[in-house]
């Protein structure tokens, strides 16, 4: 009997420790998803108030965005937690420098691309103020540009990838001559042909920046054609 005994206690607290822990795995997965539909829905609401745009569509995205950033952190957050209770302190300490660590790494990698992006604008608006003809022109392709990209479907890498383009894809204009880029009357052939040139001057001063991806093929492409009449390369639409 003592032994029937045993072994019922002995399942009894496995079963209890099994729905214990299940209840708090439920609990913190509860309160996980609260706060992402809240955080979620209040940011939306402000994005909304900012840009107008469709309040279901920013919630969506806002809403994966933030799901995949709670999936790969809440797993961490609750294994932190169990640390914590079971008084394994130095555990938490390491664990929390590696995440700190983590995110001083990730902050750093987002101003140097903040500080990159704002070097781009600063070129482009050096650009524009040297041709007031085109002054507002890359802000304007880059505002339709993300617009197209984005009832495309295309993911924010892709999205910024064609913005950033967008800003440097009359750069080439650098290389044209004050008196061609800003002559007030209609161009000569000659002048012509000699604008034609901006877009491979464009690539050629961007083609050796690294880590910015297709961007300098879109700047030497952004004059060519469907119908191989564009410029420089006369590409055409493949069959």
């Amino acid at each position: 009997m003592y032994k029937y005994f045993i072994y019922y206690n002995r399942f009894f607290i496995k079963k209890y420790t099994f729905s214990n822990s299940s209840y708090e795995i439920f609990r913190f997965s509860l309160l996980t998803l609260i706060f992402l539909l809240l955080n979620t829905t209040i940011i939306s609401i402000l994005y909304r108030l900012l840009t107008n745009d469709s309040l279901i569509k920013i919630f969506l995205y806002n809403f994966s965005l933030g799901f995949l950033n709670i999936v790969s952190m809440a797993p961490l957050g609750y294994f932190l937690y169990i640390l914590y209770k079971t008084s394994n302190y130095l555990g938490v300490l390491i664990v929390t420098i590696i995440i700190l660590f983590a995110r001083y790494t990730f902050m750093l990698y987002i101003e140097s691309k903040t500080k990159y992006q704002e070097t781009i604008k600063v070129l482009m608006n050096a650009l524009e103020m040297r041709d007031k003809y085109t002054e507002g022109h890359s802000r304007n392709v880059a505002d339709i540009v993300k617009a197209i990209g984005r009832e495309l479907g295309y993911s924010e890498s892709h999205l910024e990838e064609l913005e950033l383009a967008a800003y440097l894809h009359d750069i080439g204009k650098i290389g044209i001559p004050d008196d061609i880029l800003n002559k007030p009357g209609k161009l000569t052939d000659e002048e012509y042909a000699k604008i034609k040139e901006h877009p491979a001057i464009g690539y050629d001063i961007v083609k050796d920046i690294k880590g910015i991806g297709s961007i300098p093929e879109l700047v030497r492409h952004h004059h060519e054609r469907y119908d191989g009449k564009g410029y420089p390369d006369g590409k055409k639409k493949m069959n």
